[in-house]
């Protein structure tokens, strides 16, 4: 069993108990963290210098359509009724399971150099089978710990009476055959806002009988909303089941979710980067719920959780010094925390994706999930707040180690033991012969591959 010492780290545990130490070391033992603390004596341990660095948990992406990686930035100035009403149409159909998988490789990638060592993989790309199989084997293949949430076709969502893929079965017998694998399986559900009631209370039955958590998007603008109500009525709301978007949701709604014992990702800063709706932040925080955080969509928003950090904070210091400002006043003590946002990029972020008990935070006997970020930077420097400073400052360029389950996939920068130049040709040569077969010049990009 490998033993890695990090030693003489900044120690962010995102544990409580366990708080932060200044000058700390993790003992990793295999692909679980053994002992953290102050000069840990390990003898015949690889040891990692961590002097100038912070040690903290990987980052946790609790909803991100992986598939759409080759388009990323494509819709930076669309809104959800363009990218449904334009892109998709033009491109989705023309995806091969060569293409989903280029798309979802370069996308995993994409998360572990970012820092992101977990993720929910919102899968709607499954026209058939084997697209469904292609982007599971670029998930697998990356080292990345995630859920692959197999959902519908979103190319079929107009018809609002069809049950759930069956083929969801067939894929867990072959491909998730216990529950310690990186990557497990859950349900990406239509849920009530794009399927009837009846295919709804079906597809949620389906998950418990197959024994996987379900992950759908709820109460948008425009859409027929009441959705949190329709599920409470079948019965089928509970701890197995996360919440997104939300953006309409009636405070009775929440309290209904929260009761039942839901869980949340909060991706406001997408919801008003494409028109989508407006923060829910608040409404969840009123409520004393501290939810995950998610990048979702490729193609309009970065998947750097940096970024969507400090996003996420503006927006809603934004909603909460408005009415000041209005009254020609200034405001006092923001309620929302820098902190409070690492915590839903982490150990927040891991509960809402159910797997609080595994990572999520640095605590012995948990999976050996971290990474280390350059601190002596210029940008970060001179380092003060440590927990402040990483969601004000840091950036991609300071994410040096990444580990997961005591696996090192980054390491002084630059990824390890994964082929990047490879899912770098293959997600540009999927991305030319997508936009090809569309036709579409409108989305062709400015430097295509030779």
């Amino acid at each position: 069993m490998e033993r890695i010492l990090v030693r003489d780290g900044y120690v962010l545990s995102m544990d409580p108990a366990i708080g932060d130490i200044a000058r700390g070391d993790v003992l990793v033992e295999g692909s679980k963290i053994r002992a953290i603390g102050a000069q840990l004596e390990a003898p015949g341990a690889t040891v990692i210098d961590c002097a100038g660095m912070i040690v903290m948990p990987g980052m946790v992406d609790g909803h991100k359509h992986t598939w759409q990686s080759i388009y990323r930035a494509t819709c930076g100035d669309a809104t959800l009724n363009g990218f449904f009403g334009e892109a998709v149409p033009a491109t989705a159909p023309q995806m091969t399971p060569d293409d989903v998988y280029a798309s979802n490789l370069i996308g995993a990638i994409d998360a572990l150099n970012n820092g992101v060592t977990s993720f929910v993989d919102w899968c709607h790309i499954t026209k058939t089978p084997e697209h469904a199989r292609a982007a599971l084997r670029a998930l697998q293949d990356s080292g990345v710990r995630a859920w692959f949430a197999y959902g519908q076709s979103l190319l079929t969502w107009s018809d609002r009476t069809l049950d759930h893929p069956r083929d969801i079965e067939a894929i867990q017998v072959e491909s998730f055959p216990g529950p310690d694998g990186l990557v497990q399986l859950a349900m990406a559900a239509r849920g009530p806002m794009f399927a009837d009631l009846e295919p709804t209370r079906r597809d949620f039955q389906f998950a418990r009988e197959l024994g996987i958590p379900i992950s759908v998007h709820v109460d948008m603008p425009s859409y027929a909303g009441n959705d949190i109500v329709h599920l409470d009525d079948m019965g089928v709301l509970g701890p197995d089941v996360c919440l997104l978007h939300g953006n309409t949701l009636t405070d009775h709604e929440v309290d209904l979710a929260q009761a039942a014992g839901c869980t949340f990702v909060d991706s406001s800063q997408l919801d008003v980067m494409m028109g989508i709706g407006a923060p829910i932040t608040n409404r969840l925080l009123r409520k004393g719920i501290r939810s995950g955080i998610s990048a979702d969509s490729i193609v309009a928003n970065p998947t750097d959780l940096f970024w969507v950090m400090r996003a996420l904070l503006l927006l809603e210091r934004d909603r909460e010094y408005r009415p000041v400002f209005d009254s020609n006043r200034q405001p006092d003590l923001a309620h929302l925390r820098a902190r409070d946002m690492l915590e839903g990029a982490t150990i927040r972020g891991a509960e809402a994706i159910w797997m609080g008990d595994r990572i999520g935070s640095l605590t012995p006997g948990k999976e050996a999930d971290l990474i280390i970020l350059d601190a002596q930077n210029i940008n970060m420097q001179p380092l003060n707040d440590v927990a402040t400073a990483i969601v004000l400052c840091a950036q991609v360029g300071n994410v040096d180690t990444v580990m997961v389950g005591g696996r090192i996939v980054k390491r002084a920068g630059r990824m390890v033991g994964l082929d990047v130049d490879r899912a770098l040709r293959l997600a540009t040569e999927a991305r030319d012969r997508v936009y090809t077969a569309a036709g579409r010049t409108g989305y062709t990009p400015a430097w295509r591959s030779a």
